[in-house]
């Protein structure tokens, strides 16, 4: 498999004060700890750092939803600081930042809309970072397999899981998908994929 693309939301933001790049900065250190509210620097505005922060980490789920199938199998390589754990660190900081005045007077509803966001994150991301295992590691066996129809299958397989990463669906409505994969190449054109060839 190729993996020639890799997650990174780690660009600042143009219209930031010191403080919030210096936290944002922090994020992206993964071998230190994420800092208490007492030790965050002292942003001018909370409201604008904790919206992009939010709309970053949603941005970066989305790239890992969307990432196409190709012939090659390139994958998104999404570990790493400046990946899913910048993400996860992302999300902390959001969630201790509750607890900060500054961010309560500024913030629209105070702290409870950016609570409800926090919550958001925290089980979109799990989710999708099941289901994008799951597409990994079954594809990764179909083309381990010494059967010749398996990279064939293998991309039917990562043509199937599209609509599964991208379409907001709870894990019920994922197990009652219609099990056959040619139900959604009738949206997409992948001349690869013969399901006579599977047998």
């Amino acid at each position: 498999m190729s993996q020639t693309f890799f997650l990174d939301f780690s660009a600042p933001d143009t219209d930031w004060d010191a403080a919030s790049n210096a936290l944002w900065e922090v994020i992206f250190e993964a071998n230190q700890p994420v800092p208490y509210p007492r030790q965050m620097p002292k942003i001018k505005d909370w409201k604008l750092f904790s919206q992009t922060l939010a709309n970053r980490i949603n941005a970066a789920i989305s790239a890992i939803c969307r990432h196409p199938t190709d012939n090659n199998f390139s994958r998104l390589r999404i570990g790493g600081p400046l990946g899913l754990f910048g993400m996860l660190r992302g999300i902390e900081i959001l969630r201790r930042s509750l607890t900060i005045k500054e961010l309560e007077d500024s913030y629209d509803d105070k702290a409870r809309r950016l609570s409800k966001i926090v919550t958001n994150l925290g089980g979109r991301i799990h989710i999708i970072c099941s289901r994008e295992m799951w597409r990994r590691w079954a594809s990764g066996s179909f083309i381990e397999s010494s059967n010749p129809p398996g990279k064939v299958l293998a991309l039917a397989w990562h043509v199937y899981m599209e609509p599964l990463m991208i379409n907001d669906m709870d894990d019920e409505e994922v197990f009652i998908f219609p099990s056959p994969p040619y139900l959604s190449l009738t949206s997409r054109t992948v001349q690869s994929v013969v399901w006579n060839d599977v047998g």
